[in-house]
């Protein structure tokens, strides 16, 4: 007999496959920030797999994978910062005012990486059990955003996702990016106005938009940017 989260368990394997799958293809096709992209997308797909053990034991206990996927999913939020960054000055095309950029991108990845390093070793020196639960909605309500974690997400946290996403390619990639998750916010706080915690992981599941703009964003641009019979190299 099946645990009743066994299907949210299936839907989060199906989804870290599906986006490592579209990660590849970015990384084959190759052309302007696809690499970068392709880093992003694979993010997600990590995000997908700390839900999944998230929803494998609902029995919380120290050391478990409820407690583990946790702890997890809140290194994985405090190191996207150095992720975009080192990923947008290692790969990044069409960056804004590039030599000025480029320096930006590396300070931050390596300050938001020495911060990220400073969280964990003082998370896994916490001997309480991080218990992620369900939401009213169906949606996990991470334990840091509920309980006192080494630091909340703040504005610290946005400050060092939006350096990325605003000097790299900020006409094609940055805007799309951008749009997709106030969107995908937006959303999923009317679904959570209570604003209990749900909604930032109604938010990551709609942000995977984000998959399906960084596979398009190429044609966008020659339609919308390049003569007509003529592409962008």
């Amino acid at each position: 007999m099946e645990r009743p989260d066994s299907g949210r368990t299936k839907i989060c394997l199906g989804l870290a496959g599906t986006f490592t799958f579209v990660s590849l293809l970015l990384l084959m096709r190759g052309t302007h920030n696809d690499s970068h992209m392709a880093i992003i997308v694979f993010v997600i797909a990590l995000f997908q797999l700390f839900e999944y053990g998230v929803w494998k034991n609902q029995d919380c206990f120290p050391g478990g994978s409820n407690d583990m996927a946790t702890r997890g999913a809140y290194s994985l939020f405090w190191l996207m910062p150095s992720i975009l960054a080192f990923s947008g000055y290692l790969f990044g095309s069409f960056v804004v005012a590039e030599n000025m950029a480029y320096g930006m991108l590396l300070m931050s990845g390596i300050l938001y990486a020495f911060l990220t390093l400073s969280l964990i070793t003082i998370m896994f020196s916490d001997k309480s059990t991080w218990c992620t639960t369900p939401g009213e909605n169906g949606q996990p309500i991470w334990w840091f955003l509920r309980n006192s974690s080494p630091l909340n997400l703040n504005i610290l946290w946005i400050i060092g996702i939006l350096i990325p996403i605003i000097l790299v390619d900020p006409l094609i990639i940055g805007s799309g990016i951008l749009t997709i998750v106030a969107v995908a916010c937006n959303l999923a706080r009317q679904a959570d106005p209570s604003l209990e915690g749900e909604w930032v992981s109604s938010s990551t599941l709609l942000a995977n938009g984000i998959a399906f703009w960084a596979l398009i964003a190429p044609y966008i641009r020659n339609l919308f940017f390049f003569p007509i019979g003529t592409h962008y190299v």
